[in-house]
């Protein structure tokens, strides 16, 4: 997808896509790079064009699972073209996201990614929603396992707090700059 599709596609869906554009390299790095060793099952929130997702890939084994939970059917479409066989696309809610794991015959996962856009529609997703999205992540997480998010912003680290330790990098070399927040389940 081009970066005018993208742009295109979150204009139609400013409150869901919350981006103008696709994330760079940089921030692929960064996220990549908070994933825990040994990594092999990951579930991913609003992966979008799929930019990280293929990146995920690379970094999973054969063995390794990705569930990709997209609301927008436009970038559905889109990552459902990205052909691996470890890679489940479904059109769902991450407030959902423990019941759409266990409906996809997966336990307890590694890691979780999320490209929602929680700061860009920081008064469009109420709170009580952002507080049941991060307990279903909870939920769904292995003893150690991480929620990884990307951000414009810190906002959601008062909401992360009370389930997990957290720890964050900087990343200017995106548009906008993001925050890659790295939250690691309390045991």
């Amino acid at each position: 997808m081009s970066a005018l599709s993208f742009l295109k596609t979150a204009l139609r869906d400013i409150v869901n896509v919350g981006d103008v554009a696709p994330s760079s390299s940089y921030v692929i790095k960064r996220v990549t790079e908070a994933l825990p060793n040994g990594v092999k099952t990951i579930v991913e929130y609003g992966p979008g064009e799929g930019v990280i997702t293929k990146e995920l890939l690379k970094q999973l084994p054969p063995d390794g699972r990705l569930l990709a939970i997209e609301l927008n059917a436009e970038f559905i479409e889109k990552i459902k073209k990205i052909k691996d066989p470890r890679l489940t696309v479904v059109a769902g809610n991450a407030v959902r996201a423990h019941e759409i794991v266990r409906e996809n015959n997966m336990v307890l996962v590694d890691a979780v990614i999320s490209g929602i856009p929680f700061t860009f529609s920081y008064f469009f997703i109420p709170n009580k929603v952002k507080m049941a999205i991060v307990e279903s992540t909870r939920k769904l997480l292995r003893a150690k396992g991480v929620f990884i998010q990307y951000q414009s912003s810190l906002l959601m680290r008062r909401f992360l707090k009370q389930h997990f330790l957290i720890s964050f990098v900087y990343e200017p070399r995106n548009f906008p700059p993001y925050f890659i927040i790295r939250a690691e389940k309390k045991d």
